[in-house]
């Protein structure tokens, strides 16, 4: 399916999660059910302009992907700016294909520089061919290999802090485990359908708590965030302290391990 999105930006009252994305948001809380049983993937392209290209995603799978076959493009998390977040958020596995930070850069972006000969043809050419074997591989190949260690590093090294409670680093390191040996116990489906839990389990949005004074409204996502200066997306979700955001995640990981351990054994 290709879908092209409007109304980026807003403030409608049926979407808590504050300002971008009215479009994609919109579509995805009117079809989330079929969304959710259906979508195997979301790739999105936005600001294809020159290189270097991004390759932005918060998929465990996919950033395992990329890093594997495509590290001469530049590797990045899911943004509040791209229509992929809102899928994200509700456990999708998306990535977004963009050179956002090349037009911001050369102050072209939203001005009178915008214009169609200053498109780089090649790298348009370099971001089909890389979503296509991408999809390809995503759709085609075991999984499960890309699902592996270095996720572990890879979480525990990109919070704010570097630093998780032990108790959290341990709760990964379980569940790892129990991935590593259901990978030839369940079905492909099955067994992506856990990895999307995972994903949202471990994946927090959130905009800083001094968004009133400051000009820049932002959301931004990360593994695990815990912190006294957030505010956790969507709103209504706040926890009361540091220890107790880890409490939940640290709920979540068990949960999800046991409910995995019961699928395999």
């Amino acid at each position: 399916i290709f879908a092209f999105f409007t109304a980026e930006e807003g403030f409608p009252e049926d979407i808590t999660s504050f300002y971008w994305l009215v479009g994609s948001r919109h579509h995805i809380n009117k079809h989330i059910d079929d969304i959710l049983n259906n979508t195997i993937l979301a790739i999105n392209i936005d600001v294809i302009y020159k290189k270097p290209l991004t390759i932005s995603t918060s998929n465990i799978v996919l950033r395992n992907i990329v890093n594997s076959h495509f590290s001469s493009s530049s590797l990045g998390y899911d943004n509040i700016v791209f229509d992929s977040f809102a899928f994200t958020l509700i456990g999708i596995p998306s990535i977004t294909f963009n050179t956002f930070r090349k037009a911001l850069e050369d102050s072209i972006y939203h001005s009178n520089k915008d214009m169609i000969d200053n498109i780089d043809v090649e790298v348009i050419i370099d971001t089909v061919n890389i979503m296509y074997d991408i999809i390809n591989k995503y759709v085609s190949v075991d999984l499960s290999k890309y699902y592996n260690a270095y996720n572990i590093i890879e979480v525990t090294q990109n919070t704010t802090l570097n630093i998780l409670p032990s108790e959290i680093v341990v709760g990964l390191y379980r569940l790892y485990k129990i991935f590593d040996k259901c990978r030839n116990r369940l079905e492909r489906n099955r067994y992506m359908y856990f990895i999307s839990l995972f994903n949202k389990v471990i994946n927090t949005s959130y905009v800083n708590r001094d968004i009133g004074k400051r000009l820049g409204l932002r959301e931004s996502t990360n593994f695990i965030m815990c912190n006294e200066n957030t505010i956790p997306i969507p709103t209504g979700t706040e926890f009361k302290n540091i220890g107790e955001c880890y409490r939940s995640i640290g709920f979540n990981l068990e949960l999800l391990t046991y409910i995995l351990f019961k699928h395999c054994y």
